[in-house]
């Protein structure tokens, strides 16, 4: 957690094993929600919850006590999916951690919906044209994504907008982020290793910088 506290707007929370920044208005919610299980769980087992299938079912829920929709997923292709949110929607900033620079291509057990209506996205192009700060994480034990590819939209973002990127490496770390001893670890047990909270530092620190 930072010291000097989160955004204006935000408040930042310890809730179980969960570290939570989140809308002041909704901590409430969100922490009734994480009361006792972690909010894909809670959002899973709603009745009234609506399934979005893809790469992984995402649900659309309300929260404890709100009418307020918001759709809850895991971690997945969200680096990819940023810039092309960033140009419809104002945002304070971009963190992303084992992106990738590429459009990806379809492979089996993923929806080939999904591949087909992003297949035309031209996605360097649409990190040229993000004008808001973008933190780019990797870790080294990385098998998913690259080094390379982090630093290829770092420096496309700040050849267009000079100093508005960054590139930071993460010793060891696997895309899990988790902390692994060997590149094969990273590999092979994702998530297996010694757990470090390396990353949400360096994201809530991101977060609480002065626009």
């Amino acid at each position: 957690m930072r010291d000097d506290g989160p955004p204006a707007g935000y408040v930042q929370f310890a809730a179980g094993t969960a570290r939570v920044v989140c809308a002041e208005h909704l901590a409430d919610s969100v922490r009734a929600a994480l009361a006792d299980t972690t909010l894909y769980e809670y959002a899973a087992r709603q009745p009234a919850a609506r399934a979005l299938a893809g790469r992984g079912t995402a649900y659309a829920v309300s929260l404890p006590g709100t009418t307020e929709r918001v759709v809850i997923r895991h971690n997945r292709h969200g680096g990819f999916f940023a810039p092309l949110l960033a140009r419809d929607v104002p945002v304070a900033g971009i963190s992303a951690y084992g992106t990738i620079a590429f459009t990806p291509t379809s492979y089996p057990g993923r929806s080939e919906r999904f591949f087909r209506e992003i297949a035309g996205v031209d996605i360097l192009a649409a990190w040229a044209a993000v004008d808001t700060r973008v933190q780019m994480l990797h870790g080294t034990y990385d098998a998913v994504s690259t080094a390379s590819d982090h630093a290829k939209i770092a420096a496309i973002v700040n050849g267009v907008h000079p100093g508005r990127a960054e590139h930071r490496e993460f010793e060891g770390l696997d895309h899990c982020e988790t902390r692994q001893q060997t590149p094969e670890a990273g590999r092979d047990h994702c998530g297996g290793g010694e757990v470090t909270t390396s990353v949400d530092d360096a994201v809530l620190e991101f977060i609480g910088r002065p626009r």
